[in-house]
């Protein structure tokens, strides 16, 4: 299996360098020309190529090379030695054709009348079957490759292996092959890139030509398969898939759905026959969250995945208490896992009105319906630890918010009451100073009468009478208010306290919401971001090419052509497609 491959187009002089082997080589590719990366297609495009196979040959090791457009001197110089490329690669109709060709020149020759006593001499059916088994090897005396899609597969005793090998573009031409011996060596290379043989799959067998004695009809003697034929033609279907989606404007649809905040009730896609459904609830009951699971059990692989599949996204979706729909297997070969490539099977998910997920093989397999899921993993199991991470990450959440909200309020309640203390301990020593200057002035007093006593008894005792008595009462009044004062100042301090706590925790309801619409906003805007980055590479040229239009511009200035009233009659013009670039004049 070689692991660098060469197409050469020798019309336009391009070729093209693919495979696992391009990063080691990529040195001696550059040597060549002007190379340019395509990472669309994960491949080297160097123009103006003019090397023969024998120099490629000679300049890179374990190369597969195929070309396009030949000189007929080439063609028919590898006729008659090693088969070229292109003729590999040439389909099962086109093969038929020419071997039918061969049998009419052949029957030209075998049938020219030989007349004996006026009968004509004639073959037996056996020589006849081994005249065109003769014509047969000398037209391909080498062995050749054959693709298309195999229609059946059929194993007989003995070990061999019979196949149906259709055309990919006329499905009525098909040809016989067969496997003597040994099947499992010869598909090994196909096996082993995991894929099985069975029918719908697109393969390429190298075969020695040959003729089946029993019906003399043309048969495929298998000998080698090429595994980077199917995987490219599955790659293809995928990519194929998705740039349909694109067009009608579904690929992007699934992703725009809104996902629950605890999303609880989840519906389930997958065979009951896998163990894969084990590894996914061990890592969904790690949140220890009353998770509802409804399972509809669905075939994943053969012929009746894609109709059992796109039945269980339908009815589903008619269920819109469900959360999200969740559809997983494990891993297969690459041909049990195409139908998730399948354009039916993946527009249904678009189509969902339900968040989808999707956990397909193994963490390197990718799918359509991957790509158009709301969110993708590697393996199911991953996928049931998103979910269970969600709702413990929505629990702490919780939990440092009422941490908040509980340490705050214990602030305000040791604030309020350190500012009542406060007031109580003024009040009081407002109250003692009062006390204490009424007190003074009784002692000042009573210091005095008896030096005014001395001077003139009567009058200091009526004077004393009319003075100590309003005193008595003026002090018992004071006392009387500064109590009441107190007592006020205290009720109302107590009462502020209540309204500020009531106010604080309705400050702390309101910063709860805001911080939960926040949050959403958030969400929606990075949505939206990712949608406008999407739209943005979307709308590049290459990506404008692809879908299949074109750039024109002026041959001398390379300007850019956007109307038809500056052309002129004869006027060289240049035609940018996604692939090359073509003159043409104005007519």
């Amino acid at each position: 299996m070689a692991s660098l491959h060469v197409r050469i187009d020798r019309i336009e002089r391009i070729a093209f360098f693919s495979g696992s082997g391009t990063f080691h080589a990529k040195e001696k590719i550059k040597e060549i020309g002007t190379a340019r990366w395509n990472p669309a297609n994960k491949e080297w495009e160097i123009r103006q190529f003019t090397l023969s196979v024998e120099q490629l040959a000679e300049k890179f090791d374990d190369i597969a090379i195929e070309e396009i457009g030949a000189s007929a001197e080439t063609q028919s110089r590898r006729a008659m030695g090693a088969p070229s490329a292109a003729a590999k690669s040439a389909p099962a109709a086109r093969m038929q054709e020419q071997v039918s060709a061969l049998l009419v020149e052949a029957s030209q020759t075998i049938n020219k009348p030989q007349k004996e006593k006026g009968i004509p001499s004639g073959y037996s059916v056996a020589a006849l079957v081994d005249e065109v088994k003769g014509v047969l090897r000398k037209a391909f005396p080498h062995t050749v490759h054959v693709h298309g899609v195999l229609r059946s597969v059929k194993e007989a005793r003995g070990g061999r292996l019979y196949m149906d090998l259709g055309d990919a573009e006329s499905p009525d031409t098909m040809v016989n092959c067969v496997i003597w011996r040994d099947a499992e060596t010869v598909l090994a290379p196909l096996t082993a890139a995991g894929f099985e043989l069975e029918a719908e799959l697109q393969v390429m067998f190298k075969v020695e030509m040959s003729l089946n004695p029993r019906r003399a009809s043309l048969s495929l003697v298998v000998v080698g398969v090429v595994p980077e034929f199917t995987l490219g033609k599955l790659a293809a279907q995928r990519e194929k898939t998705n740039e349909q989606l694109r067009a009608e404007g579904l690929f992007d649809k699934n992703r725009q759905q809104a996902l629950a905040f605890l999303p609880k009730r989840l519906g389930l896609l997958t065979s009951s026959g896998g163990t894969v459904i084990n590894d996914f609830r061990a890592s969904l009951d790690e949140a220890r969250f009353g998770f509802e699971l409804y399972w509809m059990n669905v075939s994943v692989q053969g012929t009746e995945a894609k109709t059992s599949i796109i039945r269980g996204v339908e009815t589903l979706s008619k269920h819109q208490e469900l959360d999200a729909i969740l559809i997983f297997r494990g891993g297969g070969s690459a041909g049990d896992l195409a139908v998730f490539s399948d354009y039916d099977v993946a527009k249904a998910v678009c189509l969902a009105p339900i968040p989808v997920f999707s956990a397909v093989g193994h963490q390197e397999d990718q799918s359509s319906v991957q790509d158009v899921s709301f969110l993708a993993f590697g393996v199911p199991k991953d996928l049931g630890r998103f979910f269970a991470e969600r709702i413990i990450e929505r629990r702490q959440s919780a939990k440092e918010f009422a941490r908040i909200i509980t340490t705050t309020s214990s602030r305000l309640l040791e604030l309020l009451q350190q500012r009542v203390g406060d007031v109580s301990t003024h009040v009081q020593a407002m109250a003692t100073q009062v006390e204490r200057t009424h007190i003074e002035n009784l002692a000042r007093l009573q210091v005095s009468l008896p030096m005014l006593a001395l001077s003139n008894s009567t009058e200091a005792m009526r004077h004393f009478s009319s003075t100590v008595q309003p005193l008595a009462t003026i002090a018992t009044q004071s006392c009387s208010n500064a109590v009441t004062r107190f007592r006020s100042i205290v009720e109302r301090t107590f009462s502020l306290g209540e309204r500020v706590l009531e106010r604080s925790q309705h400050h702390l309801q309101r910063a709860e919401g805001v911080a939960e619409k926040a949050e959403a906003l958030v969400s929606n805007k990075q949505t939206s971001l990712d949608s406008l980055e999407r739209i943005i590479s979307d709308s590049g040229p290459e990506t404008q090419l692809k879908r299949g239009f074109t750039i024109i511009r002026q041959a001398q200035s390379e300007q850019l052509v956007l109307s038809a009233e500056g052309l002129k009659k004869d006027e060289e013009i240049l035609i940018q497609f996604v692939d090359a670039t073509k003159k043409a004049k104005v007519t």
